[in-house]
């Protein structure tokens, strides 16, 4: 049980982590200061980056969930 705390923890660390990268890539966007070129593809690799990470986190825990759910159906039938 202690592992899926700490997985819950991480998950939502990884996705706070990307919605700030996120509101920074907007706010650099929308302010038009131009920033150096290499920092806005760096920007970009780390907020692709922090989105795979999201979704493959959000992907295990939804099957996580569905393995725990047709554990409960099958105990359920017997």
């Amino acid at each position: 049980m202690n592992q899926r705390r700490s997985k819950k923890i991480i998950r939502w660390l990884v996705t706070v982590t990307f919605t700030l990268v996120c509101v920074v890539n907007i706010f650099l966007t929308l302010s038009g200061r131009k920033p150096e070129r290499v920092s806005t593809i760096v920007l970009h690799v780390v907020q692709l980056m922090l989105l795979g990470a999201v979704i493959f986190l959000w992907g295990e825990e939804r099957a996580e969930c569905q393995a725990d759910f047709d554990r409960e159906q099958g105990d359920r039938k017997n």
